[in-house]
């Protein structure tokens, strides 16, 4: 071909091309875009919804309490009863918050800010406001529901009891209270690259089985 004819050719083509080009990284950039605002709502009412069951948690705290202190002193072990029901589901939502974290769904400061909180409960820091429920302390719960059978080898339950061995040397100190929080935070809570990976290792999979 000529070498005019190539230069009307390429013409043609980079006229066709062009256009078709723009029009598709201008789509990716919306879904883009579209794609990390839908993200970015579905972890706001991820967080509301874990503040929502929380405060309706320490609501009912504070009633049973209530109760409990001015109860009759035989009737008080159905108060007891009721504290460990509402550890159940204090315990049940910070297994929903780790699986929050393991899926990207709740910042890893969020997080740490809470578990910083859980190490305090568990090992009773004097100082601590106390937040027993009909003087069962938050240890005692623990104990009792992570033992039973269906949760021992649970991933939530696990990450729950690293958090609670945090500052090993009792040093009762915030700073190294928090620091050792970050690192079994960071640790449970894959890369984005990981996620992905993870996303996508079921996919090859199914690829090398069908070779």
């Amino acid at each position: 071909m000529p070498r005019r004819g190539r230069q009307a050719a390429m013409t043609i083509f980079l006229a066709i091309i062009g256009p078709l080009t723009g029009a598709v990284l201008i789509s990716c950039a919306a879904i883009l875009v579209g794609w990390g605002a839908t993200r970015a709502v579905a972890k706001f009412e991820t967080l509301l919804g874990f503040n929502q069951r929380f405060h309706r948690i320490i609501y009912e705290m504070y009633r049973i309490n209530r109760r409990y202190r001015t109860s009759d002193p035989k009737g008080k072990d159905i108060y007891k009863e009721d504290a460990h029901e509402l550890y159940r589901q204090f315990f049940a939502l910070m297994l929903d918050q780790f699986t929050a974290l393991r899926h990207g769904m709740l910042a890893r400061e969020q997080m740490v800010e809470w578990m910083i909180w859980r190490v305090y409960a568990y090992k009773q820091i004097p100082g601590t406001v106390d937040r027993s429920v009909a003087d069962v302390p938050y240890k005692e719960a623990w104990d009792r529901w992570s033992t039973q059978p269906p949760f021992t080898r649970h991933e939530g339950v696990a990450f729950l009891e690293e958090i609670h061995g945090c500052d090993k040397k009792n040093t009762n100190d915030l700073e190294t209270i928090r620091d050792d929080v970050k690192a079994v935070v960071r640790k449970s809570r894959p890369s984005p690259f990981a996620r992905t990976c993870a996303r996508l290792l079921p996919t090859l999979q199914w690829l090398t089985r069908a070779k």
